[in-house]
Order: structure tokens, then sequence, then C-alpha cells
């Protein structure tokens, strides 16, 4: 059954966890994105090796296909950057190209955006957002970068004033029609023991 959905809000980091916490998820993007380059050459070479000799060859249908139906372990937003870097489109015509290194740059410590999540520097906070669509949330908590990320901010000293919720809802809480009824819920909560007292709907 079908369930529009969707999530949002911002955590606070502690200052002392910080620097640790911003450098794993650096550590994490780039071991990915270079996992993702060399995914992207390989199937280029996968994909180049099938159309030889074929006429009307569809490279569009071929590299979406393995790229979005396929395995290739890897986290969900970096597919999109595998995909474009293997198809270029001349008019109608959409052709296969090399991947580049340049095609998949690395995260540095200016970076903020990072698939769901977006990094606040100058107030060391994390916002993860899930737009709404067909069972978004659960998509998105499956996806191995953001099982990391939440395994990270599990494993924070919480301080007072740090922390903070992500909330959201779907078309059938919507729906509720009891006095109410239908308001965003707790999707995750984090911070310190006094403040939370809540057990988060996924685990990590």
């Amino acid at each position: 059954m079908s369930c529009y959905d969707w999530c949002s809000g911002t955590i606070k980091i502690p200052a002392k966890e910080w620097p640790a916490f911003r450098k794993a998820i650096i550590a994490a993007h780039n071991t990915y994105n270079e996992r993702s380059f060399e995914r992207a050459r390989r199937l280029h070479a996968q994909v180049k090796a099938d159309s030889k000799h074929k006429r009307n060859y569809s490279f569009y249908n071929k590299v979406f296909d393995a790229v979005y139906n396929g395995n290739l372990s890897v986290p969900n937003h970096f597919k999109d950057l595998i995909y474009s870097s293997l198809l270029t489109q001349d008019y109608l015509n959409v052709k296969l190209k090399l991947p580049k290194k340049k095609d998949f740059p690395k995260a540095t410590l200016k970076t903020e955006r990072y698939g769901h999540f977006t990094l606040g520097h100058a107030s060391k906070t994390i916002t993860y957002n899930v737009e709404e669509n067909n069972r978004a949330v659960d998509s998105a908590a499956a996806d191995v970068f953001v099982r990391q990320v939440f395994q990270l901010l599990n494993r924070i000293t919480w301080t007072r004033g740090s922390g903070g919720t992500i909330v959201g809802n779907d078309e059938y809480n919507r729906d509720s029609e009891y006095k109410g009824g239908g308001a965003n819920y707790v999707v995750h909560r984090f911070g310190t023991m006094r403040e939370r007292a809540f057990i988060a709907t996924y685990h990590y």
C-alpha cells in the first residue's frame, strides 16, 4: 500500500563533538565518492561493450536501468552523479561518455550538502530533510549513508542546549478526523536523557 510521507528537522551538535562529527561525515562521503567513481568507470566499460555493433542502441535506457534499478552499493545521492557522469545529450541524441574524476568532487570542510543532510558550519547543526513522496521516509532510512550519519548521531554525548527533533507526517495521519489528529509527529529525537525521554521510530 502506498503512503506519501516526509520528515525534516535540525539537530544542534555540541561544540566539543562538532569537529569529529563533521570530519567523520566528510570521510564517509569521500569514501563513497571514490567508490562511485570506480562504479561509474566499470559501468561505462560494460555499456560500451554491450553496445558494440548494435544499431539504435539506447544508452539512456541501459544506463538509467543500471544506475537506478541495479545494485551499485552506493548511497542514493551518488547515483545521480554516476548517471550524469555517463551520459551526454547532443540535441535528441543521448551518448555515452567516460566519467571523469572532476564529476565526483570531494567534500571539504566547507561542503554543506550531503544528500538528505545539510551542515550548518557556523551554527554547528545538521538538518535532515526528506521531501514528500511515496514511502519516502522508509526509503531514506534504508540508505547506507543516512544510516551511517544516524549512527554517528547516536554516539554523540549530548549536552544541555544541544540536540533537537525531526518531525514528519503522512497522508493517512493528515486525514485523521478525531480532535487533535493530523498534526506532525516526532520521527527522531536527540538530546540529553532528560530532554528526549523518547524511543525513536527508527533505530540505527
